[in-house]
């Protein structure tokens, strides 16, 4: 399975969403239940402050160029600042 682990200032984690056509597989292949519901996964800071956010594998960690790069800004802008 891939994720991503991204802490910054605001110690932030972003999570793989549930993955689609295109993705990383379903969660049961990839074994995101046990890594997400793992011992290492808890300790982390923003997954134990409630920081950690699911996100799309084709946008995050398949997506190429300026679209993908805008659809990443648009998640974040959504995670700063919901309904805006």
């Amino acid at each position: 399975m891939r994720e991503s682990v991204r802490q910054s200032s605001t110690t932030s984690t972003v999570l793989p969403a549930k993955p689609t056509r295109g993705g990383y597989g379903s969660p049961s292949s990839t074994n995101q239940d046990a890594v997400l519901g793992g011992a290492l996964w808890k300790t982390l800071g923003a997954v134990k402050s409630g920081q950690a956010r699911p996100v799309s594998d084709e946008t995050w960690f398949l997506g190429l160029g300026v679209m993908a790069a805008n659809a990443v800004l648009s998640d974040l802008k959504g995670f700063v600042a919901p309904g805006s």
